[in-house]
């Protein structure tokens, strides 16, 4: 008997059974570590996460979280307003073994801006 795991490849001749270790997923983070947003700005986070056994993984198995608000929300890409100041933003993934893994990015959010907006007239 053959098993694989995609990589390696491994083989029994007795009648023994064996198993092949499950392995964690990988999880990458595509907003840039050390961003600073003003507090009254969009910050939009976007990350993957891959299992071997699972594929690419989306939705619930991809958790959101800051270490000064928790947890921020699910999936790939996550619009948030995070509170002002130095936030440790991780990104969890979750296969279909309940292992993971994790990626984490710091994110500093600065006070209001000293920037006046003001209408925009038009005659």
């Amino acid at each position: 008997m053959l098993a694989s795991d995609g990589f390696n490849t491994n083989s029994d001749i007795s009648d023994d059974t064996f198993t092949v270790v499950r392995h964690a997923p990988e999880v990458f983070i595509f907003t840039e570590d050390g961003t600073t947003v003003q507090s009254n700005q969009l910050l939009i986070l976007s990350g993957n996460g891959y299992d071997q056994e699972d594929g690419i993984l989306e939705g619930t198995s991809l958790e959101w979280s800051s270490n000064l608000e928790g947890f921020l929300g699910t999936g790939n890409l996550l619009q948030a307003r995070l509170l002002e100041g130095q936030h440790i933003v991780t990104l969890t993934g979750r296969d279909s073994d309940n292992n993971e893994a994790e990626a984490s990015i710091q994110i500093v959010v600065d006070g209001e801006s000293d920037m006046i907006y003001l209408p925009l007239v038009l005659r």
